[in-house]
């Protein structure tokens, strides 16, 4: 199942002009994809912050889980692993895109696959090194790449997928050594 969960940091004012939500490939990616935004923050904060940046009508009916859902946040995975569960995915057919190391460690620790995202307004100069130490599969410095980054993870597991089915159709495959 598509899961490019993704945790949308309300600060991405500065990145706003690169954002993609307005082009056909935003729409059609939202409407083929299950995603979500959590962030580590009470509901009421978020809801306040996403309609002030006016990603509250780019996200749509997306499902918002929050740190009061939990009783762990982040960096625990409780949060993303609440996300999964409530789309119907497995952690390891998601995406996660996080601007912070504590969320980056959390959705690795879930099993995901993580995105740094490091074009937020709040982000210091450097912490793309910080992201990558917390092993993110990819830094990302506008949205506007995001679309390249998802068809580029999903041709990458589609190709994994592909090479295992392979190895199974060898002789011998699946027999002990």
């Amino acid at each position: 199942m598509r899961c490019p969960m993704t945790r949308w940091s309300a600060s991405t004012r500065r990145s706003r002009r690169a954002w993609p939500p307005n082009s056909r490939r935003w729409s059609a990616w939202r409407r083929r994809s299950r995603h979500s935004t959590f962030p580590n923050s009470s509901r009421r904060r978020v809801v306040a912050s996403l309609a002030s940046t006016g990603l509250d009508a780019q996200l749509g009916e997306a499902p918002l889980f929050t740190a009061e859902q939990v009783a762990r946040p982040k960096p625990a995975p409780d949060i993303y692993l609440l996300a999964a569960e409530s789309l119907g995915v497995v952690p390891e057919a998601c995406l996660a895109v996080e601007d912070s190391v504590s969320g980056a460690n959390a959705a690795r620790a879930a099993g995901m696959t993580v995105i740094g995202f490091t074009g937020a307004s709040h982000i210091e100069p450097g912490h793309d090194a910080r992201l990558r130490e917390a092993g993110v599969w990819q830094v990302l410095e506008r949205m506007a790449e995001l679309g390249a980054l998802v068809m580029r993870w999903r041709g990458e597991r589609r190709a994994v997928a592909e090479g295992r089915r392979w190895r199974d159709r060898l002789p011998g495959a699946g027999a002990s050594s």
